[in-house]
């Protein structure tokens, strides 16, 4: 981005929060173990192999009911797909495979799903279905409005879901040799195994979300950047996601550019740095929400100019 001299700039006091990374540009504290531990992976990674063969057998015998469990399995494998791209620190749009991953989902039958009501087991389906569907849901949201790989989870929990709720005796029938119950148990486990690293991604970046708890500082903001006062000297070159809430929550990578240290001052090192990418649409809005605070500020400290009626 061009520095930020270039851009109006002016002292405003707004809810900010500085996220630093690591030199490897992951925020600190993020490691590759953080969301999902090998070991985890390992077992989840046999229940998705576990479901595939469960799957070819049951279609030698009834491709009718393979047809419907199938729906549940693209909805999955979607939520699959957007977690483990998001626990690698991943955008999921970047992959090669993400618009015909949204194309496939979108040819969700849910109606044949629905012709299943009749049943406990079809209103098992049922349900699983719109837990699956209302996960997949979230998590899109959080990638189609993330600007620049800058995701932002909602806070909300989401239990583990429990086929118990519809059919008590599931595990008995599984004992019995029901490939469907069989199924739709693995199909429960991987998805609540998958939702704790939805939880994990959720905890780790929470304080991207609690807006009400940012700090409120004084910033030398600017479409360019923004220059700080901090009470330890950062390091040049360093860093670091910006999110600022101004008319509407603003998120950017930052560059640390100027560290110098002011004795008569306290805090004593002043800090600036620059916007790395910034859309114009956003460079726009800070540009303006500059320009109006600036404005509001004079007319306060002169609310009579002279000349002008009283």
């Amino acid at each position: 981005m061009a520095n930020m001299r270039r851009f109006l700039r002016y002292d405003v006091d707004i809810p900010i929060f500085l996220e630093k990374l690591d030199r490897e540009g992951r925020p600190v504290g993020l490691s590759d173990q953080t969301f999902l531990p090998q070991n985890e992976r390992f077992y989840l990674e046999g229940l998705r192999q576990e479901l595939e063969s469960t799957i070819d057998e049951l279609g030698r015998q009834s491709p009718k009911s393979v047809y419907v469990l199938y729906q549940l399995v693209r909805a999955l494998d979607l939520f699959i797909f957007l977690i483990d791209r998001l626990a690698e620190n991943q955008n999921p749009k970047e992959d090669p495979t993400y618009n015909y991953r949204m194309r496939e989902h979108d040819k969700i039958d849910r109606a044949a799903v629905e012709k299943m009501r009749g049943s406990k087991i079809g209103i098992l389906l049922v349900a699983l279905l719109d837990r699956l569907e209302q996960s997949v849901r979230a998590v899109r949201g959080v990638v189609e409005l993330a600007e620049d790989d800058l995701f932002i989870f909602p806070l909300n929990p989401e239990e583990p879901f429990d086929h118990s709720l519809y059919v008590r005796n599931l595990e008995k029938v599984v004992h019995q040799g029901n490939l469907i119950a069989e199924t739709i148990l693995l199909i429960e486990k991987l998805y609540n195994g998958w939702l704790k690293v939805l939880q994990r991604l959720k905890d780790f970046y929470a304080y991207r979300a609690r807006v009400k708890d940012w700090p409120v500082r004084t910033v030398n903001l600017s479409a360019g950047g923004i220059g700080l006062w901090v009470d330890e000297p950062w390091e040049m070159l360093e860093r670091l996601h910006v999110y600022m809430r101004l008319d509407t929550l603003v998120a950017a990578h930052g560059k640390v550019v100027f560290v110098r240290q002011f004795p008569d001052h306290q805090p004593s090192w002043r800090v600036g740095v620059d916007f790395e990418w910034l859309p114009v649409s956003k460079q726009k809005l800070i540009t303006l929400f500059v320009q109006r605070r600036e404005l509001e500020d004079t007319v306060a400290q002169f609310p009579h100019f002279p000349g002008l009626p009283a």
